[in-house]
């Protein structure tokens, strides 16, 4: 218990997909409940770029930040990077696709990028090949259990082509032009066409 209320403390990214995790549950249990739609997601997302902004010129603001969920290498380029793709990629998903996909990709997003990132980070052995940051364990346990919970609203099939899709799409490093692209934006996105196209 205390190594991990001491990894809780003084791991920024432990905290992070605590937090991802917990947005991402809290996101799609609105959704699910129709207290979150294409518009109202728009205007957090907006919304979050803005208090981005605010903080990029509040340096004493942005020195806290750092010290509870960004990342260093994100903090003084696009705070809160994090949460504005997350909704930006929530937000396409649930314009593109019907109810259901749209909530496969979105809980994909929650529940497979923070369990697998933190599986993978503190437990797992076996690096992966193409992206030696991430463990192999990472993604199939994330996979797994994306798709447990997928498997309430498609068939398993779907459930488990579409979360292990997204949960291995995060494993790569995707780059347009000279930008990475941002894993919150496409996993909801390829999970959800995935289970579109299966269902």
């Amino acid at each position: 218990m205390k190594i991990l209320w001491k990894i809780f403390w003084e791991e920024t990214e432990f905290k992070r997909q605590i937090a991802h995790f917990a947005f991402g549950i809290f996101y799609a249990a609105l959704f699910y409940v129709g207290l979150m739609d294409a518009k109202v997601s728009a205007i957090l997302f907006l919304g979050s770029i803005a208090f981005s902004l605010f903080l990029k010129r509040r340096r004493k603001f942005v020195d806290k930040l750092v010290l509870l969920l960004e990342r260093q290498k994100d903090l003084y380029e696009i705070p809160l990077k994090g949460l504005i793709f997350f909704l930006l990629g929530a937000t396409l998903t649930i314009s593109l696709f019907e109810f259901v996909p749209a909530m496969c990709g979105i809980l994909v997003l929650a529940i497979s990028d923070s369990i697998g990132t933190l599986y993978g980070k503190y437990l797992g052995v076996v690096k992966i090949r193409w992206n030696p940051d991430k463990h192999m364990e990472g993604p199939i346990l994330g996979g797994l259990v994306a798709a447990v919970a997928l498997a309430g609203f498609v068939p398993l099939p779907a459930a488990l082509m579409g979360a292990y899709c997204g949960a291995f799409l995060d494993t790569l490093k995707l780059r347009i032009f000279g930008f990475t692209i941002d894993d919150n934006l496409l996993i909801p996105l390829v999970s959800a066409g995935v289970v579109s196209l299966m269902i």
